[in-house]
């Protein structure tokens, strides 16, 4: 099993981030191929959101259309709409996962993407608190 093994000065206080390149899974962007174009972001792993979501706005930026229309339960809102995007996500050392994502206001600062249990739930997460550590397994 391979791993990205990420190491944070403070995780417990600043949370488990981890730079990732977001591509679209869908063929074109904008009526052009898509040819492996990826945008850097920063995403924290979320171990409450049960589904990856993308900070408000980042799809329409990279012209990803919507897969889908769903309706979330956030902390504070019930049945929230939203859309959903096809994307991959890049992770450290060229991991890849394929999982689908919704768009909803993200209000943490230099937050781009919340890595849900989707995406957990292709990999073992060991969160290593002692040694300020996460490990994903794939």
């Amino acid at each position: 099993m391979a791993a990205v093994s990420l190491k944070y000065p403070d995780l417990q206080a600043d949370g488990a981030t981890v730079e990732v390149r977001l591509a679209t899974a869908a063929k074109t962007i904008k009526g052009k191929p898509a040819s492996g174009r990826s945008v850097p972001l920063t995403a924290l792993i979320d171990t409450g959101a049960s589904t990856t979501v993308l900070k408000l706005g980042i799809p329409s930026f990279l012209g990803i259309r919507p897969a889908n229309r769903a309706y979330v339960n956030t902390a504070s809102t019930q049945g929230m709409p939203c859309h959903e995007f096809a994307i991959s996500l890049i992770l450290p050392q060229g991991f890849k996962v394929r999982t689908t994502a919704v768009e909803l206001p993200l209000h943490t600062q230099g937050i781009d993407c919340l890595i849900g249990r989707d995406v957990l739930a292709q990999c073992v997460m060991t969160y290593v608190g002692s040694e300020n550590q996460v490990i994903l397994s794939f």
